[in-house]
């Protein structure tokens, strides 16, 4: 290799690696050189997570993700649970989803694949409730990975005759 040629592949090596250096440090995306964020962001002080829990005739519970109870993608069903069971104004389309939702874990279960997470085990739940939980990033838990802080009741039904 020539001096030139080898003097600028250096140069560019060089200049490549600074804009890396420069963009994780910056937390900045300058394409096509990532900071790598999404990954490397701070976690909050507290976690919030919304779980369905499933209750069945005998009254045994199973807690579940919004994705065990609606046949797709788990980031869907997360949203669409958060869209419905969060917004105080939608109380008619919250029964309709849970009794949707209710006949469907009943009668239809569906087939687990890829980013559709396979259906919950109770298969004939009378009522749910929607909580959301509070978790402290801090401490570790075996079970759900962080420390369950507190648990807020924001829903149970479908309301009565609905079901």
């Amino acid at each position: 290799m020539r001096p030139a040629v080898r003097s600028l592949y250096l140069l560019g090596l060089a200049s490549l690696t600074f804009l890396q250096l420069y963009a994780t440090v910056q937390n900045r995306n300058l394409w096509p050189i990532s900071s790598f964020n999404v990954f490397s962001s701070a976690v909050a002080d507290d976690v919030w997570l919304l779980k369905i829990i499933l209750v069945d005739p005998e009254g045994h519970e199973e807690v579940v993700d919004p994705g065990r109870v609606l046949p797709v993608e788990f980031f869907k069903a997360r949203s669409i649970a958060r869209g419905v069971f969060l917004d105080p104004t939608r109380s008619i389309e919250r029964d309709r989803l849970t009794t949707t939702i209710i006949e469907t874990l009943k009668n239809n279960p569906w087939i687990g694949f890829d980013e559709t997470l396979t259906p919950a085990t109770t298969r004939n739940p009378r009522r749910l409730h929607v909580e959301a939980w509070r978790l402290d990033p801090s401490v570790r838990d075996e079970q759900i990975g962080f420390q369950l802080v507190q648990r807020v009741r924001l829903y149970t039904g479908p309301a009565r005759g609905t079901n």
